[in-house]
């Protein structure tokens, strides 16, 4: 006796508007879906506002196409090369979000550092 595995399987990958808006996903409506979104930040509610369109949606990835800074995701090197403790906190940063921290971001880091009563060198 065959045995089919149901829905078709796909996985989308783009920008979070595109795969909402796009019919070239229609055929995908009723697959279970992996989603890639490569948008730079990611949208609030994203899985419920994809699964009004794909009810199946069953994986949700954040792979921004701008996640490219050189030497961010070696966390021992940051560490030993790290001068202050907002140095560590802006590689990190920058690990996370794939970018360098904006002036007004590495303020509102360093604001928080001061906050938490970290001061000085590492």
């Amino acid at each position: 006796m065959p045995l089919g595995v149901g829905r078709p399987l796909r996985t989308l990958r783009g920008a979070f508007d595109d795969l909402l808006r796009s019919s070239e996903f229609a055929e995908a409506e009723q697959a279970r879906v992996r989603f890639q979104i490569t948008d730079t930040d990611l949208p609030l509610r994203v899985m419920p506002r994809l699964q009004e369109r794909f009810p199946h949606a069953v994986v949700l990835e954040h792979d921004p196409a701008s996640r490219s800074v050189p030497g961010t995701s070696d966390v021992a090197e940051a560490l030993r090369s790290a001068e202050t403790p907002l140095d560590l906190a802006l590689r990190f940063w920058a690990d996370q979000h794939g970018f360098e921290a904006s002036d007004e971001e590495a303020a509102i880091l360093q604001g928080a550092l001061a906050a938490a009563g970290v001061e000085g060198h590492l």
